[in-house]
């Protein structure tokens, strides 16, 4: 063989052995990566029924698929397995940790273990902002159980700035306003949640309760009968539109919707309690005994107060503890 034919030869070989080698090199980093990704799946909680969109989610995260993380994240954080959440969401976090929902995540999920970590992380979600408006809602909530209701107040008026509508946002930004006693800060939001979703029935109750509160018993009523008409599942609606039917001396109305209640339920605590004080406010004993028999044999924990205040109503109407006083 010729020098020239050696040469080419060994060209031809040295050529050869780089693509091998390059090939060695990419297969060895191609796994590492590989492996790096199976190991940023979140442990499995124990006896956990995993659907198959997880089991997808989980075979996209190992070829580096970093929306089946944040996917498989919000999957554990909705079925309540926050150990697996927080892991998905921390490591999502030193992926790109410029994602403030991702941030938030963390700290929706960990929030009871490190009251201070869980600050820090909110802040950090608070700077680098999330992109739905019910997150800076979520935001308010979770600023509201660390403790920090000044930073509740911006992020529930961030929310409704960027979504009017959001009615839950506003309910919770006029709870605060009337805790610090801000009247005018709550009137003020209560007029532009209206504004914005004029027909929500927690808006309209909100208003029929303040008008009830200030004795205007014809407007509370208006309020109350507008979402009991419009929204016939919320009972309270109910309640209180037949309370204040009472209040305006329409006594076989009140009982007529009272009456529907107890159609649906005979044993109905609330509906049974309002015509049994209605009897004891008209002196109708008789009346007022058999509301009392009914409501005696009914278990209800929650009742307890509304039960003792009835007893003390009864005595001092007719002189005498009604007879199923002891439950």
């Amino acid at each position: 063989m010729g020098m020239g034919s050696r040469i080419l030869l060994l060209a031809v070989v040295v050529v050869l052995l780089m693509g091998v080698g390059g090939g060695v090199t990419f297969w060895a980093q191609s796994a590492k990566l590989k492996r790096e990704w199976a190991e940023r799946i979140p442990e499995r909680p124990g006896g956990v029924v995993i659907p198959a969109e997880v089991e997808a989610w989980e075979t996209r995260i190992r070829s580096g698929d970093v929306d089946a993380l944040a996917q498989i994240a919000d999957w554990y954080r909705s079925e309540r397995h926050p150990a697996a959440a927080l892991a998905a969401y921390e490591t999502l976090i030193r992926l790109d940790p410029q994602r403030g929902e991702w941030w938030l995540g963390a700290v929706a999920v960990g929030a009871g273990e490190d009251r201070r970590k869980a600050k820090m992380q909110l802040a950090e979600a608070r700077e680098l902002g999330v992109p739905e408006a019910r997150m800076d809602f979520q935001m308010g909530l979770l600023s509201e159980r660390l403790g920090e209701q000044v930073d509740a107040l911006a992020d529930y008026q961030r929310a409704v700035d960027r979504d009017p509508t959001l009615v839950p946002a506003w309910t919770r930004l006029l709870t605060l306003y009337r805790s610090i006693g801000d009247e005018r800060a709550a009137r003020a939001a209560f007029e532009a949640a209206l504004a914005a979703s004029p027909d929500a029935p927690d808006l309209l109750m909100d208003r029929g309760r303040r008008f009830r509160e200030r004795g205007n018993w014809r407007q509370a009523w208006e309020d109350f009968e507008r979402v009991r008409e419009s929204y016939p599942e919320i009972a309270p609606a109910w309640y209180a539109s037949a309370q204040m039917l009472f209040q305006l001396d329409r006594r076989d109305e009140a009982r007529a919707l009272l009456d529907q209640k107890l159609a649906e339920d005979p044993n109905d605590w609330t509906a049974l309690m309002l015509l049994c004080v209605e009897a004891i406010a008209d002196g109708d004993k008789t009346e007022a005994d058999r509301w009392v028999k009914r409501l005696a044999v009914i278990n209800s924990a929650r009742g307890q107060q509304d039960w003792g205040s009835m007893v003390l109503a009864y005595q001092a109407t007719f002189g005498v503890p009604p007879l199923s006083a002891e439950r």
